[in-house]
């Protein structure tokens, strides 16, 4: 009756005679708890899956992890030699298959990847419940007190961060119009932009227009919304494409 128990102290399972359920329980309820606390925050932030989503991968690892080690119990009249257990392959395959989720939420945007942190707030989740499943109460905790801590103060450590973007720019203006190379970068210095790396010149359209390549960069938030916007309303400027970069 109080094989559980011994279960919970640590003793080898394989010597349980009787389902523990109020073990089985617990296990179960704090794949749950953990589950939803993780998807609650990555909801709060608005990320592409919410509790329900972490609850459920946390509870589906734990149970499975439950059904696993539990299987000589809850079918004894099976011969064992008919489903070999090997809980480290069901681990294994707990891996790759969380690994298929989190490829899904995973997309590309211009030359950045967006969804990374969320996928792998999933496959942790996934490991927290595996955690809970095979009894480890104590790593299982801590590794959640872990994950809410580096996605609430690293989150906002990195907001406060005056991060420095990057983007590939260019321009094309009349060669013998109102538009000239100083008056382009005069209009990137108004706008607290500077250039980095080399700067592309050349003659296009037979030499009647001037188009500029080159890399800016910026420490301030709208600067670049603003300084498209300026090109936007010079009709000087025929052509002008900009696309963030990593650097």
């Amino acid at each position: 009756m109080f094989d559980w128990l011994w279960e919970l102290s640590g003793n080898n399972i394989a010597a349980a005679t009787e389902i523990p359920y109020c073990l089985v329980t617990a296990k179960l309820l704090c794949a749950v708890a953990a589950g939803s606390i993780i998807g609650f925050e990555r909801a709060y932030h608005g990320r592409p899956a919410g509790v329900r989503t972490y609850t459920l991968i946390c509870l589906a690892s734990a149970a499975l992890l439950q059904a696993v080690l539990h299987l000589p119990i809850w079918l004894p009249k099976v011969v064992p030699q008919i489903y070999r257990v090997d809980t480290t392959r069901v681990i294994f395959a707990t891996v790759e298959g969380i690994a298929f989720i989190c490829v899904g939420v995973i997309f590309r945007q211009g030359l950045t990847f967006r969804g990374l942190t969320t996928a792998a707030a999933i496959w942790f989740t996934a490991m927290v419940g595996v955690l809970f499943g095979i009894g480890l109460f104590y790593i299982g905790g801590i590794a959640v007190i872990a994950i809410l801590l580096l996605l609430i103060v690293f989150y906002r450590i990195e907001r406060s961060w005056s991060q420095r973007r990057y983007a590939r720019c260019n321009v094309v203006f009349a060669r013998d119009g109102g538009i000239t190379r100083e008056r382009f970068f005069k209009l990137l210095a108004e706008h607290q932009l500077e250039t980095f790396g080399k700067i592309n010149h050349q003659l296009i359209n037979g030499g009647r227009d001037f188009e500029v390549g080159l890399t800016i960069r910026s420490r301030i938030p709208n600067a670049f919304p603003r300084f498209i916007e300026s090109l936007r309303q010079q009709a000087e400027y025929k052509l002008y494409n900009i696309r963030f970069v990593n650097h």
